[in-house]
């Protein structure tokens, strides 16, 4: 393979990514030094609710299970109850 044909590969392959990455939305950074998303961030619409659509990630898996009413939107309500009611993981145990 001569070297302009290595060139050519190489810049479709930069592009390539680079259009690939432009394509992927930016998931909601949240408040200051690392703290989780806040409802806001997540509800895009400012509709006072988070849709399907507006939810990836682990809040996606478990948006069925979140959603109380059954109504297709979660309430800043609801995910607080589904928080407080999930049990945080438990540490490992010392085996000695």
């Amino acid at each position: 393979m001569n070297i302009m044909n290595r060139i050519f590969l190489l810049a479709s392959l930069i592009l390539s990514f680079s259009t690939f990455a432009q394509d992927r939305p930016e998931p909601p950074t949240g408040g200051m030094g690392g703290q989780p998303p806040s409802f806001s961030d997540f509800d895009q619409n400012g509709d006072g609710y988070i849709s399907l659509d507006e939810t990836r990630g682990p809040m996606q898996d478990d948006f069925n299970e979140i959603d109380a009413n059954s109504d297709r939107l979660l309430t800043e309500t609801e995910i607080d109850l589904f928080m407080k009611n999930r049990r945080p993981p438990q540490p490992p145990r010392d085996s000695n």
